[in-house]
């Protein structure tokens, strides 16, 4: 006879026992020994859940079309005043779509942040104005081209900066930007 106490099933959802034998009266023991293992679902009564506090760190897709680093980018000079395009207004168009495709994955994803939603209405005007300034003025679609060309040699080495600090992850995302502007450029001009 063997009697295991059934009170730490209470709080908890497994008793493991080691008893020793004992005769019929319970007294004596018998030399053997009896490993009682007793697993419930939930515990009869209590808590069986530890509470431990953890910190957590979240890395969230980027929405920018450029990671915001805290290193000096090279800047590219706009040319004279009158110029009717500068560079920080150009941007490829395939690169504003990718962009503005990686806005929609986002708000379709549930993140309706008003910033988000906003992105995407002023990508969306943009690459509206690009398009039919691109197919009424050849003056444009030249300046256009030139300025591609430009943020393409700017964006390679901030891409180069970003790999000799170890930011490989964003270098890869401007490594991606560039080569879809490359893809753009070779398009533009064999047509």
């Amino acid at each position: 006879m063997a009697s295991i106490p059934l009170e730490t099933l209470e709080n908890k959802c497994e008793v493991r026992a080691s008893e020793d034998l004992k005769d019929e009266k319970g007294r004596r023991a018998t030399g053997g020994k009896l490993e009682v293992y007793v697993r419930l679902r939930e515990p009869l009564s209590g808590c069986d859940q530890e509470e431990k506090e953890q910190k957590w760190l979240v890395f969230q897709e980027a929405i920018a079309s450029k990671p915001t680093v805290s290193m000096v980018r090279p800047t590219v000079s706009t040319g004279p005043a009158s110029s009717p395009i500068k560079v920080e207004q150009t941007t490829s168009l395939d690169a504003l779509k990718l962009e503005f495709s990686l806005v929609q994955n986002a708000i379709k994803a549930g993140k309706k942040d008003p910033a988000i939603v906003q992105r995407g209405r002023s990508l969306q005007s943009k690459i509206q104005e690009t398009k039919q300034r691109l197919q009424s003025d050849a003056g444009f679609r030249r300046e256009y081209l030139s300025a591609i060309a430009r943020e393409i040699k700017t964006e390679k080495v901030y891409e180069q900066q970003l790999v000799q600090a170890g930011r490989t992850g964003e270098a890869k995302i401007i490594q991606g930007r560039r080569r879809v502007m490359e893809n753009e450029i070779s398009k533009m001009t064999k047509k």
